[in-house]
């Protein structure tokens, strides 16, 4: 067995050609990597842009036969934006969005320099609206808006009106709390304010607000050293956010009459539960008398469906759980919540892992009963769409020898007759992911700004676009009959040909054991291009392990450019073995599994991840595991400390980049997935400013740093409202204090994304090319890499 790159020193050459795999550049070698429906109002046909060699075209789907069309003149379309001075080659349009208007006869087109009215016939074009992320627009044409501390609504003819007049800083109506992890980009003016805690009703006669009293929190100071607008001076930027173990501060909800702003207060709902309506769940009934939405606690312990009376403001509690660990209404957290109202108003769909796995239930609002919809040892991930009679879900683990992660779409009826599982019906029978990615939360859109109606499902249910996939299979696009699972026509395949002329090969999925010797983990190892198996590579974990979200890839653009991947197929083209995994302690499993290490000192679960990675090299003598290394950012920073403290002996290099390395420095809101902290008995607020839980202290790797045995670089910026930079310097401390040797890397004027940038990334190469190769990275050289985009978590 030979050992890969054990000395010399990098060339430019050796950088250049790793980089033909980075994301910016490797997306440009596969057509039709990712195909999203955009469906046309009510109807049954959609339009998606179908990439093609030398550019692409938009076509229009009926979804019935499966037959497509041109979506309009594209010739025409390309005459139209060129009278306004918008570049545009038929063959390639330069647009990003479209819808019809005029009853089909003109469409309005999104482009990089704005929105305009298209008329195929004449080919003429004029500017058009385009909709202000800070306004939050009625069903009835009016929107919302933020001026100064109050709420104001503006008609379509341009009337605008107050509807507070008693706002003040830090505590009004719509305006969210301070923290919001992009309060120093509004401060900068990079981005506007967005209205928050806002909701329409579906009338437009009432809006749901919540409003926090933030007037007593303490700011919490970001130092910007060096300042976007060129001053010398640093500025300072005081942002009011409570600490993990501070009492939070009061919020409240009320109902405010649109016209009129008459304002009705919401009743306090008992044992510490708070409205949830961000999470994409809330309805009012038709006949204008109740609002329904879902409360949690403040540690996530108890969970309920709530009922509110839209005349008094009176709130009941119609269902409420109660865990040991963590409620979570969906196994993705930046997802809407798997809870729905029925047609009939007098029933909704409730999600639970009361079973011991995440399955559906029906909920009687009259009575309080439930039900269960689905059950067995499998998980629901989301609910995709519902009709009168029937709610459609995909779901993971329940197709035997088949991968637990892959997401299969299945319906079940409603009426329960035959009790659980009555009538269901797997829709996607492909060994394989089937690419349906979950709605999104209603702030996780509008952060995003992403358009509306992006769904896999047709608006009637009857038909759906299955993206057959895997990180080794190129996707192809079925529409499918959502009545049996029947395959009407392929629209579309992933055209990876020059990816692989490239050289390059998929990420090997793989499974071994967790430390327990049962627990089977999942994961896929990326490989460079040149792999010989009787060479013996170091390697490299990128892990992850937040309690929130899967790492893994499992559909094909996962494996090129997914959150967890992105310039992982560069880093293995260095010489590398990179591997991701997903270890006990993450979602889309079991409640035993998620809940796995809640509450231990190894809260990733490391030992866990050491031999699930031994256990992948006793079939693989190419991974040399006498050379490991490990990468993390955000969630993964922490995982990686960790590593390296808990697992001295087999993590020896590591790069940990934005960690949460004490809970304790941390904003509030982190109680659910590390417990509420205990300070004493019955006390869950400090005292002291200096007052660390027990708890929190034993997961602390600020407590461990006498254990840093291997090279370790930190990395941070210095703007990073997400994962605070005090905690980053406290653990540094820490080391320093324990006669510890390691490296920081402060990033200027960066918030919480500096993870998708080159820079950062050849300072990683660089870093495990030293420490793991031990060869001589060529630290000056500055290659150029076109900018990628990293996929959201």
């Amino acid at each position: 067995m030979t050992t890969i790159a054990a000395s010399g020193a990098m060339r430019e050459a050796d950088y250049t050609r790793a980089i033909e795999l980075w994301p910016g550049h490797v997306l440009d070698l596969v057509r039709n990597a990712h195909i999203v429906p955009h469906w046309f109002g009510r109807e049954d046909r959609f339009w998606f842009k179908d990439e093609h060699q030398g550019g692409h075209r938009f076509l229009v789907v009926d979804a019935p036969t499966g037959e497509s069309r041109p979506a309009f003149d594209h010739e025409r379309v390309a005459q139209a934006l060129r009278s306004v001075e918008v570049p545009a080659d038929a063959a390639a349009l330069p647009i990003t969005s479209f819808e019809f208007v005029d009853g089909g006869a003109a469409l309005v087109a999104t482009t990089a320099k704005g929105n305009f009215r298209i008329d195929p016939v004449d080919a003429s074009a004029t500017p058009a609206p385009r909709a202000n992320p800070a306004e939050l627009a009625g069903p009835d044409g009016r929107v919302l808006f933020l001026r100064g501390h109050n709420l104001w609504v503006r008609d379509s003819a341009g009337e605008e009106r107050a509807l507070t007049t008693d706002g003040e800083a830090h505590f009004a109506w719509g305006h969210g709390p301070d923290f919001n992890m992009r309060r120093v980009a509004e401060n900068r003016g990079q981005v506007p304010p967005l209205p928050t805690g806002l909701h329409w009703s579906d009338d437009g006669r009432l809006i749901l607000a919540e409003r926090a009293d933030e007037r007593g929190v303490e700011p919490y100071p970001y130092v910007e050293y060096v300042p976007a607008d060129g001053s010398v001076r640093p500025k300072l930027h005081l942002i009011r956010h409570t600490m993990l173990g501070e009492a939070p501060p009061p919020h409240a909800f009320a109902l405010i009459d649109s016209h009129s702003g008459a304002r009705t207060p919401i009743g306090p709902l008992t044992d510490g539960l708070k409205l949830r309506p961000d999470v994409g769940a809330l309805w009012w009934s038709a006949d204008g008398r109740h609002a329904h939405t879902v409360a949690t606690s403040f540690d996530a312990r108890r969970a309920a469906f709530v009922e509110i009376e839209l005349a008094s403001g009176a709130a009941r509690v119609i269902h409420q759980e109660v865990v040991d660990s963590f409620f979570d209404f969906n196994s993705y957290l930046y997802n809407r919540a798997n809870v729905r109202m029925r047609a009939n108003g007098r029933e909704a769909i409730w999600f639970s892992e009361r079973s011991g796995w995440g399955h559906l239930y029906l909920l009687d609002l009259r009575t309080g009963a439930v039900r269960a919809l689905t059950e067995g040892a499998w998980a629901v991930n989301d609910i995709i769409g519902m009709t009168e009679d029937r709610v459609f879900f995909t779901a993971g683990g329940r197709e035997p020898g088949r991968h637990p992660y892959y997401r299969h779409l299945y319906r079940v009826d409603l009426d329960g007759s035959g009790g659980p599982n009555a009538g269901l019906t797997l829709l996607t029978s492909d060994d394989a992911d089937h690419g349906f990615s979950g709605e999104p939360t209603p702030a996780v859109v509008r952060s995003l700004n992403r358009p509306a109606g992006l769904r896999p499902i047709s608006p009637s249910a009857r038909y759906f676009l299955d993206t057959v996939t895997r990180v080794d299979l190129p996707a192809r696009f079925i529409v499918r009959d959502a009545e049996d699972g029947r395959a009407i026509r392929e629209i579309a395949r992933t055209d990876a040909s020059a990816l692989e002329a490239a050289g390059w090969r998929p990420p090997e999925i793989f499974s071994a054991k967790a430390a327990d010797g049962v627990t089977e983990l999942y994961g896929v190892l990326v490989k460079p291009r040149d792999f010989d198996p009787q060479r013996s590579y170091p390697v490299i974990e990128h892990i992850y392990g937040g309690p929130q979200i899967v790492a893994q890839p499992r559909t094909f653009l996962d494996g090129i450019n997914g959150s967890f991947l992105y310039g992982m197929n560069t880093l293995a083209d260095l010489g590398f073995i990179v591997a991701v995994l997903d270890g006990p302690g993450t979602p889309s499993r079991s409640k035993a599994f998620h809940d796995m290490t809640y509450g231990q000192a190894d809260r990733w679960g490391t030992a866990h991840h050491r031999a699930a990675l031994e256990g992948a090299a006793a079939s693989r003598p190419w991974m040399d595991l006498s050379r490991v290394g490990v990468r993390g950012h955000s969630f993964g920073g922490y995982g990686t400390a960790a590593a390296l403290l808990l697992e001295p002996d087999f993590y020896k290099v590591g790069v940990s980049s934005a960690g949460m390395y004490d809970v304790a420095w941390a904003y509030a809101g982190l109680e659910n997935y590390f417990g509420r902290p205990a300070y004493e008995a019955d006390r869950f607020v400090k005292t002291r400013p200096d007052e660390v839980a027990p708890k929190h202290q034993a997961m602390s790797p600020s407590r461990m740093a006498g254990r840093l045995a291997g090279q370790l670089l930190l990395a941070g910026g210095d703007l990073d409202e997400n994962i605070q930079p005090a905690g980053l310097f406290h653990f540094a401390n820490a080391l320093i204090a324990a006669g510890k040797s390691f490296d920081l890397l402060m990033l200027p004027g960066r918030n919480h994304g500096f993870s998708a940038e080159a820079y950062f990334h050849k300072r990683t190469w660089d870093y495990f090319i030293e420490h793991l190769q031990g060869r001589q990275p060529l630290k000056h050289f500055t290659p150029k890499m076109k900018p990628g985009v990293r996929m959201f978590i």
